[in-house]
């Protein structure tokens, strides 16, 4: 079941603003007034003001967005958009867009600093949870924001009823409607993954291998 966010407001006042992203409500206990103000103390007021004004903004969106606005059914924008960015893992028994956690989690560190992350994801023994985000799994917001805020992406995009483009399944099938026949080992090559891989992702994107033989 998708999940639904009540989220606390993030300013110093009292009371909930509901946000849909599902249908179980759950309460945020999160103070981001608090946790923000902690985090620019110890981590420095300039690394926090690159990514403070977009995190506000996007955390305005969630308590503004109309109640209709939630989980799109059959994709996750924000995982095909970190997928996009280079923290894909190709996986066969999935057929969700699984992300390289423990990658991502370090770079969050590096990006929002360490008091930030742990508050929001916990340690790195819960990094498994940031999949759970691409199938809609987590009904908290907060880490869907940060997540959100680190990708880049607008949250029209984030809950939009069109999903974002694929760069590997872009790539795939360029590459199938190429007049240049190549060998499967070039077309793993062109695509940075292996051959296992190729046969794994022609089949999650319904395309029909299209590579010579090999002589």
């Amino acid at each position: 079941m998708a999940p639904c966010f009540v989220f606390s407001s993030y300013v110093l006042r009292a009371g909930v603003r509901k946000c849909r992203v599902g249908a179980v409500p759950v309460l945020v206990s999160l103070s981001w007034a608090y946790l923000i103000s902690v985090v620019s103390d110890r981590e420095g007021v300039e690394k926090v003001k690159s990514w403070r004004e977009p995190l506000d903004k996007i955390l305005s969106d969630y308590q503004s967005f109309p109640i209709e606005c939630g989980a799109t059914l059959g994709y996750n924008n924000l995982a095909i958009t970190l997928s996009n960015m280079g923290y894909g893992v190709i996986q066969k028994h999935s057929s969700h867009t699984i992300l390289n956690g423990k990658k991502l989690y370090r770079d969050l560190l590096d990006f929002f600093g360490v008091e930030l992350v742990r508050q929001v994801f916990g340690g790195e023994a819960l990094i498994c949870n940031i999949n759970r985000l691409c199938k809609w799994e987590m009904v908290t917001p907060e880490r869907y924001a940060l997540l959100q805020c680190f990708a880049g992406l607008p949250s029209e995009t984030m809950f939009s009823g069109e999903q974002v483009a694929d760069c590997m399944e872009q790539k795939l099938q360029s590459l199938s409607q190429s007049e240049v026949r190549r060998a499967k080992k070039q077309v793993a090559e062109e695509l940075s993954v292996t051959q296992a891989q190729l046969d794994i992702l022609v089949q999650r994107y319904n395309i029909h291998p299209f590579w010579r033989a090999e002589d």
